[in-house]
């Protein structure tokens, strides 16, 4: 997208909705920062720091036991 594109998406009425919309739901699961991870429903703590292969690893474990 180009900068005026964005400056036209971000001034439609819509798109305050879709906002709120996004801002009521990470308040509802308790988001307080970003990124906020879920993994089969569970809010994982802070990541950062977290080597990507390690995190791969810990997906791919849960994504597993999830089946």
């Amino acid at each position: 997208m180009k900068g005026a594109d964005i400056a036209t998406c971000a001034a439609l009425p819509a798109t305050d909705g879709h906002v709120q919309k996004s801002i009521d739901l990470g308040n509802s699961a308790e988001v307080s920062s970003t990124p906020t991870f879920f993994i089969n429903g569970r809010k994982i703590g802070n990541l950062s720091g977290v080597p990507d292969n390690v995190m791969n690893e810990i997906l791919d474990f849960h994504a597993k036991e999830g089946k």
